[in-house]
């Protein structure tokens, strides 16, 4: 989007659409030869082809502007209103947030939703039943394409600068991280993990003003290290994310609260007897 509405003069929501186009064709280049990767190696495919795309575009300067990047990108302009200041990219980006959150809602809960939930469960099953498996996973890395580019153009407009640096293989493990932390089971887990990790750095900043006497102080450089550990403590113990582990101690404390009550209904008509 950043090189069509600089470069080629595009209006910035025709150099979205043509973006939404490019990274469609992307998808399809990588989705269809890792249609036989599952789990961590189809994340880990996905991550190489990441980094190569970095690589790419730091070198290709005279398109992508190098690690200089592009500047002057132009305001966003909505029904008239150019989006100009935070406040209205507040209202605006909870907005889309909320409708992208909301698509996905009802795209689990369709027919084709139930169909990539029983491959998520067993492939060979969901096979079985007659889901597509090959179809289910290209449209998911073209539906998946579609929110990355859309996304990416709303950044490129709101900072009105891009370069490749935040696009490096650390913010692609962030993404996995954020997916790992809140579950890959529902969507909500990318919400929950995408907030904790969005905060956590923040929070671990302010925490550590009060450790500097100790000289410990939390900067930017701790990320990998944290991110990296975290990572590791899912997947040793909460494989299926914080949600799925939530629900699971919730489960127990409704058995073991059931249990006690029915124990003390017992004794008492015991006593009562």
């Amino acid at each position: 989007s950043a090189i069509l509405t600089v470069k080629a003069g595009w209006s910035p929501w025709t150099a979205m659409g043509a973006g939404v186009g490019f990274t469609v064709i992307i998808s399809l280049f990588v989705g269809v030869p890792s249609l036989r990767l599952k789990g961590h190696y189809l994340a880990m495919a996905t991550l190489g082809f990441g980094s190569i795309l970095h690589i790419v575009s730091v070198a290709a300067v005279p398109l992508t502007g190098g690690p200089e990047g592009i500047n002057n990108i132009p305001h966003l302009n909505l029904l008239g209103l150019k989006l100009t200041t935070d406040k209205h990219w507040f209202y605006f980006g909870w907005s889309m947030a909320i409708l992208g959150l909301y698509f996905a809602l009802n795209l689990i809960h369709s027919r084709i939703g139930r169909g990539l939930r029983a491959i998520h469960g067993s492939e060979d099953a969901a096979c079985s039943l007659g889901v597509n498996t090959a179809a289910s996973k290209i449209l998911i890395f073209i539906i998946s394409a579609v929110y990355s580019s859309v996304a990416g153009s709303f950044y490129a407009y709101y900072v009105r600068y891009i370069d490749p640096g935040p696009f490096d293989i650390m913010h692609s493990i962030l993404l996995v991280t954020m997916v790992a932390v809140g579950g890959m089971h529902t969507i909500w887990g990318a919400v929950i993990g995408s907030t904790i990790l969005t905060l956590l750095p923040t929070f671990l900043s302010y925490v550590s003003e009060y450790f500097k006497e100790i000289g410990f102080e939390y900067t930017p450089d701790y990320d990998i290290l944290l991110y990296g550990g975290i990572l590791l403590s899912i997947m040793l113990f909460l494989p299926d994310g914080l949600l799925d582990g939530i629900n699971r101690l919730k489960n127990r404390l409704g058995r073991y609260v059931i249990y006690h009550k029915n124990n003390l209904m017992l004794d008492k008509t015991n006593i009562s007897g």
